[in-house]
């Protein structure tokens, strides 16, 4: 669940582990946070002026899922990359998304156009960002 996945690899990794109970809420704010933005996005939905709720998840998943897969794609084929150029990359591609979104510039209002760019922004930008900025220094001694 995504309880269980925000607590293990975000909140225990950054943050440590506590007590069962604050685990425990912990997992039931997420799980409640999570259901609200769902509900929120399906209000979206319902509300929008378009007649093709395809199109609009494509778009919703253009602007936030097409991004994190770029992420993926740098960790996997690239070396360099460190947490910092990837949050920035992640920013830069959600930002450059969603203004092509509004713009319709030469095919910028399909969907798929809109996802190769932000896979593209998100693999090019956190690479840079991670070539520019210095990698943090871990303590590897034991």
């Amino acid at each position: 669940s995504i309880a269980a996945c925000f607590s293990v690899d975000i909140k225990q990794r950054f943050f440590g582990i506590k007590s069962d109970a604050t685990e425990v809420r912990m997992a039931r704010v997420t799980t409640v946070v999570t259901g609200l933005i769902g509900m929120l996005i399906s209000l979206y939905l319902i509300a929008a002026d378009s007649n093709d709720v395809w199109d609009l998840f494509l778009l919703i998943t253009g602007l936030f899922g097409v991004p994190i897969a770029g992420i993926f794609a740098v960790g996997i084929f690239t070396k360099r990359t460190h947490g910092v150029g990837v949050i920035i990359g992640i920013f830069v591609a959600v930002i450059v998304s969603y203004f092509l979104q509004g713009q319709g510039i030469g095919g910028a209002g399909s969907p798929f156009y809109i996802s190769i760019i932000a896979f593209m922004t998100a693999f090019i930008v956190a690479y840079i960002a991670s070539l520019i900025i210095p990698t943090p220094k871990k303590d590897i001694s034991g």
